[in-house]
């Protein structure tokens, strides 16, 4: 954790609330059904492959068209996957959560920008109903390879776009036919940039959908560009857990917005 977000999560920790600061019932009904840890099969197995690939040294070329991407040249890094899995991979903290967000809530389609190892969409997949669609893109092939061997050890099936954010969003989605319930930013933590996928999905996402930002306290351009997002007419409820933000889109209701204590209750 650097400076920037230690002094921020100090901040986060004055400001957050429990179960009994909550007097709005459908956030309420988030802090009592959704944040309570319930460990099920599924991810201990997901837990086990984690640690499998904590103790691989193995390097991976990886396309990197984050933070550090100029939009000329696409620069190549050499990472080990144990690198990849402590600096970047989903956690079982977060990723049971995402769980429970899609059992309770019930997306029929999700979108997850950046698919890294495939942790997210394997902790999205375990709670998301057998007919549910899940569309998850990468930048980088090497990645995508790699959780894509995970889906197939889990048994789940995505589908994997291998793209630029960008060029994946406006090229390889049929948008008439899926418009998600669900969406997870995990992926270039750029102000702009994320700021620029939330305005080309606001026109996609289902009436009512669910907008989960990763990493809200990265930098100083992330936190802008998360309070930007919660201040959108058209995000009714917002809730900063630290680790991730969470919208509400659409609900009929007074615009709320929450900062929430969250652990493994």
């Amino acid at each position: 954790m650097g400076s920037y977000q230690f002094w921020q999560y100090l901040h986060h920790l004055r400001r957050a609330k429990g179960k009994h600061g909550i007097h709005s019932p459908f956030v309420f009904e988030f802090v009592t059904k959704v944040l309570p840890h319930h460990a099920t099969a599924a991810h201990r197995r997901i837990a086990a492959i984690r640690k499998r690939c904590a103790s691989s040294k193995g390097l991976l070329n990886i396309e990197d068209f984050g933070a550090g991407y100029g939009g000329d040249t696409q620069p190549i890094i050499q990472k080990t996957l144990l690198f990849v899995v402590n600096s970047s991979a989903r956690g079982n903290r977060e990723g049971t959560l995402l769980t429970r967000i899609c059992k309770h809530y019930a997306p029929a389609q999700v979108l997850e920008l950046g698919t890294n190892l495939g942790f997210s969409s394997m902790y999205m997949a375990s709670g998301l109903a057998s007919d549910a669609e899940l569309i998850t893109i990468e930048g980088s092939k090497e990645l995508s390879n790699v959780a894509a061997g995970h889906f197939r050890e889990m048994g789940y099936a995505p589908r994997q776009l291998v793209a630029e954010f960008s060029l994946a969003l406006e090229k390889q989605i049929d948008w008439a036919s899926f418009r998600p319930n669900l969406v997870l930013l995990d992926g270039n933590h750029r102000e702009q940039a994320t700021l620029a996928y939330f305005e080309f999905l606001l026109t996609r996402m289902a009436q009512g959908a669910i907008l989960i930002l990763d990493d809200i306290y990265w930098s100083a351009g992330m936190t802008a560009a998360w309070k930007a997002i919660c201040a959108h007419p058209r995000v009714s409820v917002s809730i900063d857990l630290f680790a991730l933000g969470i919208c509400f889109l659409d609900r009929p209701q007074a615009k709320e917005h929450f900062t929430i204590r969250f652990r493994a209750w």
